[in-house]
Parts: structure tokens; C-alpha cells; sequence
């Protein structure tokens, strides 16, 4: 049995392989297998650089990460053949594969497996008196950054709802639009919650602010994932916010280990394995990692996305395999 790593015994394990050189027709032989995450500090850097760290040791395969802006880049850093495996979000998938948007040409892409689910809900003062989506025509409501997949979701509900055109629109990072929020200048932002739970910059803001989170009508849910099947419905706990009294619709994107496709079989099948044979181990790392379970893993994977052969052997051998999951081939 192997010993429980703490978080920074994990990534001071990564950090000691060096950095593989980025190119076109990397062999695994003569390189680590390298990980795109994500901003250092985010929640996807600490998944992913863990993922890297935990596969160095419980396999035979030799990987390294490198930081970078997040899931988009990953999947653009994939079609360039500059890494092998990278932290991604589900609704990038749509427009990735399509070449579409911000991807400039398609981009073939595999997935491994699912890791956790960042919902944003609409968020209000409790005493504001807005009580569902349709309540914040004529209000200031801020998506985030204007380029984030927040806006591109909320602006398809939105218009839906028949209440965009009425809405003051501002955008900004999610430490900005929080202080705005704070302050008063806004009436309704995102609240993200990571795997369920309030992101670190949320719990800062519940701790002076009562708030109410207001969800999405089920219609306006379904016509998002009409348009875009990696937004997915997704329900906010009170056991885990205690901003909502029941649970609560909402959208979400799911956590996605991107694949290239030149990654072998045997190769996806030795990540797959290192991770979730060592699952509770994972999981102690920290409590972004909370989602790593064998379950999780198969049912938020999208079917519209191959699965790298190898991941899907493993979760065939453990009995949990999808049948409405396509394997790359």
C-alpha cells in the first residue's frame, strides 16, 4: 500500500521532472508525458497538477506540467501537438471540434475522464427582491469577463427569457465583479461553486453579504444545452450553499481530462489506473480534488466526445463504462 502524499509533497513531485520540450511528434519515450493545467492557483491548476504528480508516481510513465490560462488554451495547445493530456471545459468542446469562435480550425480531441463540475448560479442580495431570472430586466448584472463562457450561457438564457436587451450588461474579473457586487454597484453576478461548494473568493463574500442564489428557469437550462451540449443542468445543494433553500436549477460545466489523440492505449489506460487506483489518496491531496471517484468520473463525460481507448478499458474492467460514450478509434 502506498503512502498518503500531502498536497505539496504531490506537486514537488511533478516539479522534479523536468519540462519536455514542445514540438510536433514528441515520442512518450523521450519525453514525460506532459499536462497542461491552468492560472497558477485556480482550481484546475491544483487538479491537474496533482493528476500529473499522482501518475509520475503510481506508473511507469514520466510526466511534468506547465501552467497556463486554462481549459480553451489547453484544447488549442492539444491541436497544436504541444501537449498530451490538459485541464478543459466541457462547453469549449462544441466550438473546438467545429473551429469555431476562439479555434480558428478544429481540433480532434479525445476525453479520459470527468473530475469536477463548476456550476455559476445567479446570485442576488437576499433582500433585493429579485426572485427569478426574468426579475433582472433593468438591473446591473455582470457574467464575469466579457470573453468568459459565463457571459456566452447567460446571454443564450437570457435572450431566451426575453430580458437580455433589458439587462445593464458589465463584465470584469471574478475578484472585480465581487467587490462591485459587495459594494453595490451590482445587482447580480455568477455564484461559482466548484464540485458543489463555494469557490474561495464566494466564501470571502458570503462572510459580509447575505445572499440568495435565484437559479434558471428548466426551459431556458434545456435551450442553452440545445444550443451547446456541454453546458449541462446541475443543481445547487443547501447542504453545500447556504445561499439556497432547496435545490436550485442551474448550469454548469463539467472538469474534462482532454486527450490528444496520438496518446496510446496503453498510455491512457496507465493515467486512468494511476488516478483512480489511488483515488482516496487523491482526494486527501485537497478539496478541489473531492470529485475523484470512479462514478463521477464516467457520468459527466460527454457523449459527443471520443474516449481515449485505454481510460475506457479501465472503467469497463470496474464495471462503471457508459454505453452512450463513444470510444476513439
Amino acid at each position: 500500500m502506498s503512502a498518503k502524499l500531502n498536497r505539496r509533497q504531490l506537486l514537488a513531485a511533478g516539479a522534479a521532472v523536468p519540462l519536455a520540450a514542445s514540438g510536433v511528434g514528441r515520442a512518450f519515450a523521450q519525453s514525460p508525458v506532459l499536462f497542461g493545467s491552468a492560472s497558477l492557483g485556480s482550481t484546475g491548476y491544483v487538479i491537474i497538477e496533482t493528476i500529473s504528480a499522482v501518475v509520475n508516481k503510481h506508473s511507469d510513465l514520466r510526466t511534468s506540467s506547465m501552467s497556463t490560462s486554462g481549459g480553451a488554451e489547453n484544447l488549442q495547445l492539444i491541436g497544436q501537438d504541444m501537449i498530451d493530456f490538459g485541464q478543459s471545459a466541457s462547453n469549449d468542446y462544441k466550438a473546438a471540434m467545429a473551429g469555431e469562435g476562439r479555434f480558428k480550425q478544429p481540433i480532434k480531441v479525445q476525453q479520459s475522464f470527468a473530475y469536477t463540475a463548476w456550476a455559476t448560479v445567479p446570485m442576488v442580495r437576499a433582500d433585493s427582491g429579485i426572485e427569478t431570472a426574468r426579475d433582472l430586466a433593468g438591473k446591473r448584472v455582470s457574467p464575469s469577463t466579457a470573453g468568459g463562457s459565463t457571459r456566452q450561457t447567460w446571454e443564450m438564457m437570457t435572450d431566451f427569457l426575453g430580458v437580455k436587451d433589458k439587462i445593464n450588461w458589465t463584465y470584469g474579473s471574478w475578484r472585480e465583479i465581487y467587490d462591485a457586487f459587495r459594494s453595490g454597484a451590482l445587482d447580480c453576478v455568477p455564484a461559482l461553486l466548484a464540485g458543489g461548494r463555494p469557490s474561495p473568493l464566494l466564501q470571502e463574500l458570503m462572510a459580509s453579504v447575505e445572499l440568495k442564489g435565484i437559479g434558471w428557469p428548466e426551459d431556458a437550462i434545456v435551450h442553452a444545452n440545445t444550443i451547446n451540449p456541454g453546458i449541462s443542468r446541475y443543481e445547487a445543494d443547501p447542504e453545500l450553499w447556504a445561499a439556497v433553500t432547496e435545490p436550485t436549477p442551474c448550469t454548469a460545466t463539467i472538469g474534462l481530462l482532454a486527450t490528444h489523440p496520438r496518446v496510446t492505449d496503453e498510455v491512457g489506460y496507465a493515467v486512468t489506473k494511476a488516478v483512480f487506483d489511488h483515488a482516496e489518496e487523491v482526494r486527501n491531496v485537497s478539496m478541489e480534488l473531492r470529485n475523484i471517484d470512479l462514478e463521477y468520473a464516467v457520468k459527466y463525460m460527454m457523449p459527443f466526445v471520443p474516449v481515449n481507448p485505454g481510460a475506457a478499458q479501465y472503467f469497463k474492467e470496474k464495471g462503471v463504462w457508459r454505453d452512450d460514450l463513444t470510444i476513439a478509434g
